[in-house]
């Protein structure tokens, strides 16, 4: 049912505008920690980190020697494929050899037995009238077999040969073999050695960020610091992403999360650690340039951005600089989003809303900062629940002031 009319409305909405900055504050009876105190945690976060950063090349050096070993693993087994292949090929040319020589051996055989008995006719001839003839007679005998005999001799040969050749690759083969598994062996070695160098560098991380975080909340609770996750991370995720993100990143500035918030847009770097002042986030959002088409900052969230820029502009201990912010802003700083009720036609004013989950209604949504998107909705909308848990708010239903 289309919203025409306040008289559809029953409930009156809600303005909401508060946020929750983070506060680490002790709890009650806790004492507060002293200056030495704080001091120790951070030199003990800064020690911490310096292991955790040796550990880190450790870690890389025991990566890249892994990378040589399975290398050198995949030569190994290459040559050791070769070796295969050239014992399979000498194995093929062992049958013909060996037929070749026994068929060298047949074939003297008879030859070998003739000039044998041709020559012992002759010594028995000898002193006789058929010594010539005899002799002439084993003379032709023995040169018929010297053909045959080095032919059988030729044989022997290139199977003696050949079969040296093959032992000469099972050897090779062998060599190989023991190298493949002495290879293999190191590789799991190294492998248990990255583990436990993981490991170990996990745990110093882990060490490092309680001491940090520590550290953090105590300078937070003295005022010396501001919270990114809980203090600026809110207010950016409500009032610039909508036209700082990704996919639609105006003067190419995307502040989806630290990382690209600190890296800046085609104009360069936007803050400047340690000077709000200079800073050209800043400077935008306290003249009133930024959010653009939109009610502008508040005294409170400029201040509050100043200090975080002023004090370092740090990340919290343990978030990653690529998080979004979406997935690390608590949910107890999520407000509703500003949300233009009625027609595109019809102008109303823009409100933060209090949402409730009673009758269906329907609506137009526009988001603010310029953006010309225009949503229809309702409370059974998929559209309206994916548009707004993007910006960590649950799905909602309006009425109209």
């Amino acid at each position: 049912m289309l919203i025409s009319s306040r008289s559809r409305c029953s409930t009156v909405l809600l303005l909401l505008l508060s946020f929750s900055s983070f506060s680490g504050s002790s709890l009650p009876g806790q004492e507060k920690p002293t200056e030495q105190q704080i001091a120790s945690w951070k030199q003990e976060a800064d020690m911490l980190l310096e292991r955790a950063i040796k550990q880190a090349k450790t870690l890389e050096a025991l990566q890249e020697l892994l990378l040589e070993e399975q290398r050198h693993l995949s030569q190994t087994k290459q040559k050791l494929k070769s070796a295969e292949e050239t014992v399979a090929k000498a194995d093929e040319t062992l049958k013909p050899l060996k037929e070749s020589v026994a068929k060298a051996e047949a074939e003297l055989k008879p030859l070998a037995e003739y000039a044998s008995k041709a020559k012992e006719a002759a010594e028995a001839a000898k002193g006789t009238d058929q010594e010539k003839a005899t002799a002439d007679a084993a003379a032709k005998a023995s040169a018929a077999e010297e053909p045959a005999r080095k032919k059988l001799t030729g044989a022997q040969t290139a199977l003696a040969t050949a079969e040296q050749m093959i032992a000469e690759a099972k050897k090779s083969q062998e060599i190989l073999k023991a190298n493949v598994l002495k290879v293999e062996k190191n590789i799991s070695k190294t492998e248990n050695e990255i583990t436990d160098a993981r490991k170990k560098q996990a745990e110093l991380l882990t060490q490092e960020v309680n001491f940090r975080k520590q550290y953090q909340t105590a300078l937070i609770d003295q005022g010396k610091l501001v919270s990114f996750t809980h203090g600026v991370a809110p207010i950016y995720a409500k009032r610039c992403l909508a036209c700082h993100n990704a996919r639609t990143a105006k003067g190419r500035y995307n502040m989806e999360n630290y990382a690209s918030i600190m890296k800046g847009g085609e104009s360069g770097q936007v803050i400047d650690p340690g000077d709000g002042e200079l800073s050209t986030l800043y400077i935008m959002c306290e003249d009133g340039s930024m959010p653009k088409d939109a009610d502008p900052l508040s005294p409170e969230e400029l201040s509050l951005i100043k200090k975080w820029i002023d004090t370092g502009a740090i990340l919290d201990a343990g978030i990653s600089p690529s998080a979004e912010l979406i997935t690390v802003i608590p949910k107890s700083s999520s407000r509703p989003l500003p949300i233009h009720i009625g027609s595109h036609s019809r102008s109303r004013h823009w409100r933060f809303l209090q949402m409730e989950s009673r009758s269906p209604v329907l609506g137009t949504t526009r988001f603010c900062c310029g953006t010309p998107k225009m949503v229809s909705w309702s409370n059974a909308s998929p559209t309206l629940q994916k548009e707004f848990t993007t910006f960590n708010t649950a799905p909602m239903v309006l009425k109209l002031l």
